[in-house]
């Protein structure tokens, strides 16, 4: 779904691909090659200068997940951003035809079932033919029936370059900082706080912690032999 010269979306029959599955009727695979909209850079840049200690990368990414969440609030896919931002990917899962299942499915009134078909966008409307031509390429012929219902599922997992942009514009620094404290590395010690640790062990080495404990069996054994009656170590004042 890149632009063409006039700035409009398109839809390449390559960008979907049907992949078998030995549970389903397998799934149909949506690979969209986008471009990346520069507020993504922006965001990535000012939060790494705030989260140095991440590498620019893994904020970028970071970037990405917040930016994704925003895009599947607002329209409803399920979309995946991937690979810097250049991609956008998604599965629809599809459903064994009727006559294939076993009886434990029981009767069903269509064959998406429950499935809640979401009503298509003016882009998603304007590419559904192409979207069904191409699923009817792929899909083995005991799917043909279902061709129309499978090719709106995909339709609708398909945004547009608008919606990938309103996503990353409702991307904000205080989020993409949340989501580093949250899936970041550790924070190290500070270099005060790692010398403050090494005085510690070197006033309370570990051999003075073997000693306390040789100690223990000593103790033990002068309490068994202690009379009856008698007290082992300090007497309480009464």
């Amino acid at each position: 779904m890149r632009q063409d010269i006039q700035g409009t979306d398109q839809f390449s029959a390559g960008s979907i691909t049907y992949e078998p599955d030995s549970f389903f009727a397998g799934k149909i695979v949506i690979d969209l090659a986008v471009d990346t909209p520069n507020p993504r850079f922006h965001l990535q840049a000012a939060a790494h200068r705030l989260q140095s200690d991440e590498s620019l990368e893994f904020v970028g990414y970071l970037v990405d997940q917040v930016a994704e969440r925003h895009l599947r609030e607002a329209t409803g896919s399920t979309a995946f951003i991937r690979q810097d931002g250049q991609h956008l990917n998604a599965h629809v899962f599809l459903p064994t035809p009727l006559a294939e299942r076993p009886p434990v499915y029981g009767d069903e009134p269509a064959y998406l079932g429950t499935e809640e078909p979401r009503v298509l966008t003016d882009f998603q409307a304007a590419i559904l033919p192409d979207v069904t031509e191409s699923v009817r390429n792929m899909v083995p012929p005991a799917l043909h029936p279902h061709v129309e219902d499978i090719a709106h599922l995909v339709a609708q997992e398909i945004p547009t370059r608008a919606d990938l942009l309103r996503a990353y514009q409702r991307t904000s620094i205080p989020e993409v900082l949340e989501e580093i404290d949250q899936f970041g590395q550790p924070e190290l010690l500070s270099p005060e706080h790692q010398k403050a640790m090494k005085t510690a062990q070197l006033s309370f080495p570990h051999p003075a912690a073997e000693a306390v404990r040789s100690t223990t069996p000593a103790v033990a054994a002068e309490s068994h032999r202690a009379p009856a009656g008698a007290s082992v170590g300090h007497a309480f004042d009464r």
